[in-house]
């Protein structure tokens, strides 16, 4: 029960920070009094709230197999805040990975008003002061955190409640069931699609392009797929690996620097474009990208017309071959698209690791492509494969690709390279999640891809799996 002294020594305190924020406001007030009245906001509220680094222990087994650990260090920011101003929280709907530590984390935030903040203990117990926020203060987000927000002319307050979730355990391991798979393996080259509740597999053979599907919604979701084979038409100089899909239509580049579409997997129209493109790169959910003249091109119109993309570096960092994309979306309902692959091997010939760009989509049409620099000190970097496929499951990133051609050390499914942190850097067969253990995987016919219910589709040659959690 609440005493009297008890209500008193609260009201003192909140009295306090008031003094305290209406002080500062003073002091501002007095460097521009010469010269212009200034009046205070009433308004009081955090408008963004983003974590900084993060480290978190990872286990690993060593050569002797004895269990072992080491840390690593990630952006908080790759896991977006939500602001519920309804209900005065803020929390992340995509859990920090497993092994995180927020014990000491700074935090950037934005507000009207000035901003205080206290920590609490289990069940919320309050175990500290409050303390005036800097965005150099490291701050326990083991349990959850008050920020109180006061306007600058002091008459208005809120209290945000600030919680950090953390997985509580390792995330699943995928469990593989092998498919039927029929006549695949008379492709040299193909490419996976998810789409109309079926798997689209885009091949060519020694004759033409065709077009494998097969559904694979049965009613128990057991059902046997079958496989049915079409002919392709109207897309003779299609480059398969260049296959996107947007607002339900394909859309494919050519080696003549035509753009084609299709509404269907087997028909392809020629799209009526104001300039050529080298290749077709990647989409979000509303436009197409592609690399033409050595830059990266958005466009907004289905491909009619192009316009150049801002990036952080200098063009020669971008993908040119193998390239694979990825388009997800993360809390907040944040979009973000990545591009990898390898830069030309003739001219770069000493390139060891694979060439990744990524954008924040929907919130700013200005927002910068960013390089992810292969430095030095990152030990996990993705290596420059052949055929290279990304995924996202388990709301990590999963690389994988390789050739058996001579002279190359990378061999097709010799790992599955995971990204917990948006593809800066990646962890061979991190978490146990393993390729099949009876996999032929001597073959350069090979793609992956994720369907709408999460499940992670492998072609390799004639084999066809299945991976759930």
């Amino acid at each position: 029960m609440r005493t009297k002294q008890h209500n008193i020594t609260i009201q003192m305190k909140k009295t306090f920070l008031r003094m305290i924020f209406c002080t500062v406001a003073v002091i501002l007030n007095f460097s521009c009094a010469d010269e212009t009245k200034y009046e205070y906001s009433s308004d009081c509220a955090i408008t963004s709230f983003t974590l900084g680094s993060i480290t978190r222990t990872m286990h690993t087994t060593d050569s002797d197999g004895e269990d072992s650990t080491y840390t690593i260090t990630y952006s908080g920011s790759y896991y977006p805040m939500t602001i519920d101003q309804v209900n005065m929280k803020i929390y992340n709907r995509d859990s920090l990975p497993y092994g995180s530590s927020v014990k000491s984390v700074l935090a950037t935030i934005s507000a009207y008003g000035q901003v205080a903040y206290r920590e609490t203990g289990f069940e919320g117990e309050v175990i500290a002061d409050w303390k005036v926020y800097s965005s150099s203060d490291s701050i326990d987000f083991s349990n959850p955190v008050i920020f109180r927000v006061v306007s600058n002319d002091g008459k208005g307050e809120k209290d945000y409640e600030v919680q950090v979730n953390v997985a509580q355990q390792e995330e699943q391991t995928i469990q593989w069931h092998e498919e039927s798979a029929n006549s695949l393996s008379e492709m040299e080259k193909i490419q996976a699609i998810a789409w109309q509740d079926s798997l689209f597999v885009f091949g060519v053979n020694s004759q033409s392009q065709i077009m494998k599907s097969a559904r694979y919604i049965g009613a128990d979701n057991q059902a046997e797929i079958s496989w049915k084979t079409a002919n392709t038409t109207g897309c003779e100089q299609g480059n398969i690996r260049s296959i996107q899909l947007l607002n339900n239509k394909l859309y494919m580049s050519t080696s003549s620097g035509k753009l084609l579409i299709s509404d269907n997997g087997t028909n392809w129209e020629t799209i009526p474009q104001t300039q050529n493109v080298d290749l077709l790169i990647g989409c979000d959910s509303q436009n197409l990208y592609a690399l033409i003249s050595g830059a990266i091109y958005r466009s907004a119109d289905n491909g009619m017309t192009w316009n150049e993309e801002v990036i952080d570096a200098s063009n020669d960092c971008l993908p040119t071959e193998d390239v694979a994309a990825i388009r997800y979306t993360q809390g907040n309902n944040i979009e973000r698209l990545l591009i990898a692959g390898s830069r030309n091997h003739d001219i770069y010939p000493t390139d060891t690791a694979t060439a990744i760009i990524s954008k924040i989509l929907n919130i700013d049409d200005e927002e910068s492509w960013m390089h992810y620099n292969a430095d030095s000190y990152n030990d996990y970097l993705l290596p420059r494969m052949e055929n290279l496929h990304i995924v996202r499951m388990h709301q990590n990133l999963i690389a994988f690709g390789g050739s058996v051609n001579a002279g190359n050390t990378q061999k097709p499914f010799e790992a599955f390279y995971i990204s917990i942190d948006n593809g800066i850097t990646w962890k061979p067969n991190y978490n146990d999640i393993t390729v099949p253990e009876n996999l032929n995987p001597y073959t350069n016919c090979f793609s992956g891809c994720t369907d709408e219910q999460g499940r992670f589709w492998l072609i390799c040659g004639s084999q066809v799996w299945k991976g759930i959690n």
